[in-house]
């Protein structure tokens, strides 16, 4: 048995855009995202729904920091986020290559074990430590 279920009224809320520390840019800059109480709420007929602003909205950086001014940061409190933004980016990209070695470590020795059964024999702990260590 199938059952359907319609929607005829659609509930908006507007927020203003300021610094959000859930979000994580690639680049210096300070995220923003979402803050404060709704500024707006309206309702509309799901019909007449504007289709153009579904999805998530990325600022460029210029942007980003023209709403932190717009929210009343200052200068200083401005360069303390990036600051935190960057040591963030470097732990991310830490973590990202550490479980990628982990990854391609684990496939080496699942794949030196079916092949040929050298456990911990010098040539494959060497092979597998020489491509684990090269920078990328």
């Amino acid at each position: 048995m199938t059952r359907r279920v319609c929607f005829t009224i659609a509930t908006e809320y507007y927020f203003s855009v300021g610094y959000n520390g859930s979000t994580v840019p690639h680049d210096t800059i300070p995220g923003v995202g979402l803050t404060g109480h709704p500024v707006a709420i309206r309702q509309k007929k799901v019909e007449k729904l504007d289709k153009a602003h579904e999805g998530v909205s990325m600022y460029l950086p210029i942007e980003r920091l023209y709403f932190l001014k717009r929210n009343g940061l200052t200068k200083e409190e401005v360069l303390d986020f990036k600051k935190c933004q960057t040591q963030i980016n470097q732990e991310l990209k830490v973590s990202k290559h550490e479980a990628f070695k982990a990854r391609i470590q684990e496939n080496l020795m699942r794949n030196h074990s079916c092949k040929r059964k050298c456990q911990d024999s010098d040539d494959c702990r060497t092979k597998a430590q020489r491509f684990l260590y090269t920078e990328t």
